[in-house]
């Protein structure tokens, strides 16, 4: 059986996975860190909420300056910029500026708004209610449950990975 084009088994994901580790951990931390506790199983996307579990309160602060592109679905940009939107719920921490796109896929997307994010918090996604997914601009519990399905595959839905609320604020 041949290795998965897009887990860790690979040697470009794996490889690519930990150049980005190691650019977010200090030097010290970053010699302590022995590779071999990511399963090879896991997807470069998976094996980034493994490594934000593991080592999360010792990654290296972004440059706050730097202003980074976040895609939203066409549907709720319209509620993003009208300030319905409070929060965006990712397999990741979130802070700094971000660009609200619509496509990560095209050369030069359209810009919407610049929004900030503040602050993250762990959730449980059983436990999102329809109140939570209202936050972010979706319907009911159930509703932003069937999106993470889809943009983030089961192991999000099940638990077996950690989601973020990440608040955020517009900017412009």
């Amino acid at each position: 059986m041949g290795m998965l084009a897009s887990t860790l088994a690979h040697p470009l994901v794996r490889g690519r996975f930990l150049r980005w580790l190691r650019k977010r951990l200090t030097e010290d931390v970053w010699d302590a860190v022995d590779p071999g506790v990511f399963d090879r199983s896991l997807t470069f996307s998976e094996a980034k909420a493994e490594a934000e579990k593991r080592f999360g309160p010792m990654f290296r602060m972004e440059d706050p300056q730097r202003v980074k592109k976040i895609v939203f679905v066409r549907e709720l940009i319209p509620k993003v910029l009208a300030g319905e939107v409070q929060c965006t719920y990712r397999p990741s921490r979130m802070a700094g500026f971000y660009y609200v796109v619509d496509s990560r896929f095209k050369k030069d997307p359209q810009v919407f708004c610049l929004i900030e994010v503040s602050h993250s918090e762990a959730v449980d996604v059983d436990a999102l209610t329809d109140a939570d997914a209202a936050l972010a601009g979706v319907g009911s519990g159930d509703a932003i449950r069937t999106l993470f399905r889809r943009w983030y595959g089961e192991p999000w839905v099940r638990g077996a990975l950690t989601m973020y609320r990440n608040w955020f604020r517009l900017i412009k």
